[in-house]
Order: structure tokens, then sequence, then C-alpha cells
């Protein structure tokens, strides 16, 4: 894909995975007058299946190869995102130029090696190879170019330098290990009541056997994998890892529900002192790091302001 779009793909991918499976940003609709006359809709406008089947056209062309888009829910989350992208990049005015497109079909066709322009070989392959009319195509490629720019704009908002206790407690997250279980619950009260039963070792497997699969299981890992995968906040993740084995942890908002914690094995991280070249690498980090989660964090808002109604997801694209 275009450059960007492919250093990032599995970031994007998961991201919109994990919105899907957190937060609840894109509803699906049981609107029997709705169903089957538009795929969705999205802020606050209906998408045709025209406009739907074209992203999802998109989304396998520009995949290149990721196995992940192998999986028809995830490649129709990815045509919706895509879908949602292009409409705020419209909504905030990028403009893709025919020059743009053209210097971008001719880097593309040379990838397939057609090193110069040849109209009729390009026909071919575009009919043959991905079974589209050349304008169809170009219309794709040029929404892509179109998101490319957003995320680009995204990329490179200015982000504050990381601080001495942003690199500790990124030390901590990266070199701490953590093996976690919890239960979910709708409201803090019921959390809070649960967390009462639960105080002991005993008591955790008597309330949790009758749970099965509303446990929540994260082996052990890195703590900064278990709090991106879980989307917590880095103040919750770190307050986790300073409780003892077998110990359960205070109610925790994610994802709009309350979840109690318990530490079921850990590893804390070296307290040693960094020299100058570690410090330096970590504060590196630490802004690769900022800038993913700004980027999910961005995503996220966009996703929740798109208020998705999605209506295929019970039928085939």
């Amino acid at each position: 894909m275009l450059e960007y779009l492919r250093t990032h793909t599995k970031t994007v991918v998961w991201t919109v995975v994990l919105s899907f499976a957190l937060w609840g940003a894109f509803s699906v609709s049981s609107s029997l007058q709705e169903k089957g006359r538009y795929a969705g809709e999205v802020f606050g406008k209906t998408v045709s299946f025209q406009e739907f089947n074209q992203f999802y056209r998109g989304a396998q062309i520009f995949s290149f190869g990721e196995d992940m888009t192998k999986d028809p829910d995830v490649l129709r989350q990815m045509t919706w995102q895509n879908l949602i992208y292009s409409k705020e990049a419209k909504r905030k005015n990028f403009k893709v130029t025919d020059d743009e497109t053209r210097q971008e079909l001719i880097r593309l066709l040379a990838n397939q090696g057609f090193p110069q322009a040849d109209p009729k070989a390009y026909k071919q392959w575009v009919v043959k190879t991905l079974q589209m009319e050349p304008a169809a195509f170009e219309n794709q490629l040029r929404e892509v170019i179109r998101v490319q720019k957003l995320l680009r704009g995204i990329a490179q908002i200015p982000l504050e330098e990381p601080k001495d206790d942003e690199i500790r407690q990124f030390h901590t997250l990266e070199n701490s290990r953590i093996a976690l279980e919890g239960v979910v619950f709708p409201t803090v009260k019921e959390a809070e009541e649960f967390s009462v039963k639960a105080s002991t070792p005993d008591g955790w497997k008597i309330e949790t056997a009758a749970l099965g699969d509303k446990i929540l299981s994260m082996p052990e890992a890195p703590l900064a994998e278990t709090a991106d995968a879980l989307r917590l906040e880095t103040a919750d993740a770190l307050e986790l890892q300073k409780l003892p084995e077998g110990a359960i942890s205070q109610p925790v908002a994610l994802g709009g529900k309350i979840v109690i914690f318990r530490v079921t094995s850990k590893k804390d991280a070296s307290t040693a002192e960094f020299s100058a070249d570690e410090k330096k690498v970590l504060s590196e980090k630490v802004m690769e790091r900022k800038k993913r989660l700004y980027f999910m964090s961005w995503h996220m808002r966009l996703m929740k302001e798109a208020g998705l109604k999605d209506y295929t997801s019970e039928s085939e694209a």
C-alpha cells in the first residue's frame, strides 16, 4: 500500500479490532426498515451498498497480502474503518489532484513490472488481475491517497518530549511482566461487592467458578503489551504491577465497564540507574509509544463520532 499505511497496517487493523471488541463504537442495527436498503450509516448519513462494496474491494486490493484480511469479519471492519477515514479526510478538506493520483499510479505500476506507462498493458492488468475497470481502480486509489494524507497529518502532530518520570515509567512497562485474570461488571457497586467476597485466593476461586468464559485471562507478558491489549491507562497498569501475586485490584474503568483484576504472576523491572546512552534509547522509544497511543486515541474518538451502524454484519459483502 502507500508508505504510511504499509508501515502501520497491523496497528490500524488491531486498533479497529479493539474498537469492536471493547468500546462498541461500531453498532449492529436490527432495524428491518433500513437493513437491506443500505450497508449502514456513518456520521448520521446512509452508506449505499455500492459505496461499501467499493471500499470492501479496496481493502482487498491494498492489503498487500496481510493474512488478517483473509478473515471476512476483519475485512469488513477494515472496510468501515477505511470508509470512515476517507469521509473524515473529506470533512477536513484533504484534496487529491489528478497529478498525485497519476504519480502514485506510475509508482504502483512500476512495482508491478511496468516501468513505463502503457495504457493497453495497464488496462489489461487492472481488468484481468484486479477484475475492475481502470476508472474504478483509480477512484479507489485516489481515496487511498486521501486517507494517507489524513494519517500523515495525525502522525506529524508535535508531542511533548518525554520527561524523566515518563522514561522511568516506560522502563517499568517494558521490563516488568504480569499475568492477569479479570472479571467485568457493568457498575462500580457490583465490582466492589464482588471484590469483598473474592478478596482471598479461596474467595476468588469460589466467586469465579461459575463464570466460565466471562473471565478475562491475560497470559504473562510485558506490562506494556498487556496495557496496550486491554487499553489500560498507564497509571492503572503501573498500579497493577505494584500488587503482589494473588492480590486483586481496586475497580478499574475499562471500555465503559468496570473490571476487577487478580495478579496471577509477575516479575518486576530492574531499578538500576540508566546510562546516558540507555536514557537516549528509552526516550526515543517513549516518543514512539506516545505517537502510537495518540493515534489509537484519535482513532477511537473518530470511531465514536462516526457512530457507525453496520447493517452488513450478518450478510456477505
